[in-house]
């Protein structure tokens, strides 16, 4: 079920992508956990989401992520 249209999703990744370049990591997990949400293979929220995890040293839920991207997204595997 989408929660939210393509126009605000596109807003909040935008909004995320800005976030993360500024190396706001909290609030950039907070961005991508909206969008997963409502927009589950939305790959570039995932992505964003444990670059942000890693940087602010959650390791375990670093791990936890990337298995789960990866039976998400089995073909990223090999980016």
């Amino acid at each position: 079920m989408v929660l939210m249209s393509n126009k605000t999703k596109e807003k909040l990744l935008k909004r995320l992508e800005k976030n993360y370049d500024n190396d706001n990591y909290a609030k950039s997990v907070s961005i991508a956990n909206k969008i997963i949400k409502s927009f589950p293979e939305e790959n570039e929220a995932f992505m964003l989401k444990l670059f942000s995890l890693f940087y602010l040293g959650k390791e375990e839920d670093v791990l936890q992520l990337s298995e789960e991207i990866i039976k998400k997204f089995p073909e990223m595997m090999y980016l």
